[in-house]
């Protein structure tokens, strides 16, 4: 028997070793799904909603990083700037240098170090981008969608057994 942490995971090892005689149990890695309540009840944000959207990209790496889709990030922000579309990206996760486009604000968080921290960063997020081209499980999808911040991942990850397109985020193909 083997078990896998998401259907993506599962579905590939039926690929690879073509599984005739042994069983693939899909158990998803444990979260909390209750931060969405915490963010209610204990963050200490007293700041209203900023004006702008704010868009959160968590990733080991950060925009830098190939397999997180850190060059799919940086042709969003291009593509922003060119709507003339303002907004602030809040990259966490890693260390980040900040920079400012005419319209685009990218901040580094850093790495959230305690549950307030992390419902304060959650707090005022319009939508979470999760653009891995290689995720076994997205830890940052779901906490986002446990928050109600509609995700955009990539399809064929294991994103796909908890984003449901146009339900609670946007499964989108690399090509797009």
């Amino acid at each position: 028997n083997f078990i896998a942490p998401s259907t993506y995971i599962a579905d590939r090892i039926k690929s690879e070793i073509k599984p005739d005689n042994f069983n693939i149990h899909i158990v998803s890695n444990i979260t909390d799904i209750k931060l969405g309540d915490e963010i209610k009840k204990k963050s200490t944000n007293t700041l209203s909603r900023e004006t702008s959207p704010i868009i959160l990209l968590g990733c080991v790496g950060g925009i830098s990083n190939y397999i997180k889709g850190g060059d799919l990030i940086m042709e969003i922000i291009q593509l922003l700037e060119k709507l003339k579309f303002t907004c602030e990206l809040k990259i966490f996760g890693c260390t980040q240098p900040n920079f400012r486009g005419n319209y685009v604000r990218c901040q580094s968080v850093g790495f959230i170090k305690s549950r307030e921290m992390m419902a304060n960063i959650y707090k005022n997020a319009s939508v979470s981008l999760v653009l891995s081209r290689n995720e076994a499980f997205g830890l940052v999808a779901l906490e986002s969608i446990s928050c109600g911040i509609p995700v955009v991942c990539l399809s064929d990850l294991s994103f796909t057994d908890f984003i449901k397109h146009l339900q609670n985020g946007y499964v989108v193909s690399e090509a797009s």
